[in-house]
C-alpha cells in the first residue's frame, strides 16, 4: 500500500519536473500533448470572451433601460408644455390673447 502511495507521487513529481517528457517513449505522444494545451488555452480564451461579452450585453441592456425612461419623462413632459391651455398661459405674458373668432378658410377657385 505504502509502494502504490510513493509511485503515485514520484509520478506526480516527474510531472512537475517535466521528466516525463524526456523518455523515449513519452516523446512520440509530444505533439498530442501540445495540441491538447492549444485547446485548453483556446478554451480559456473563449471562456473570458464570452464572460466579456455577456458583461457588455448587461451594460447596454442598463444603459437601454436608463435611455428608455429618460426618453418617456422627456415626451410627457413635452405633451404637457404643447397643451392648448399652457400654450395660452405661456403667450399671455407676452400680451397675446386667444381669437374669439374662427379662422377662415381660403379656398382657391
Amino acid at each position: 500500500m505504502r509502494s502504490k502511495k510513493a509511485q503515485e507521487q514520484n509520478i506526480i513529481t516527474q510531472i512537475i519536473r517535466g521528466d516525463f517528457l524526456s523518455k523515449k517513449e513519452n516523446q512520440e505522444h509530444l505533439p498530442f500533448i501540445l495540441f491538447v494545451v492549444l485547446l485548453i488555452i483556446i478554451n480559456i480564451t473563449l471562456y473570458y470572451n464570452a464572460e466579456h461579452l455577456a458583461r457588455n450585453i448587461d451594460k447596454a441592456e442598463k444603459e437601454l433601460y436608463e435611455l428608455r425612461v429618460e426618453y418617456i419623462t422627456t415626451k410627457s413632459e413635452l405633451m404637457g408644455k404643447y397643451k392648448r391651455s399652457t400654450i395660452e398661459n405661456t403667450v399671455v405674458s407676452m400680451g397675446l390673447k386667444s381669437s374669439l373668432i374662427a379662422p377662415k378658410i381660403i379656398e382657391e377657385n
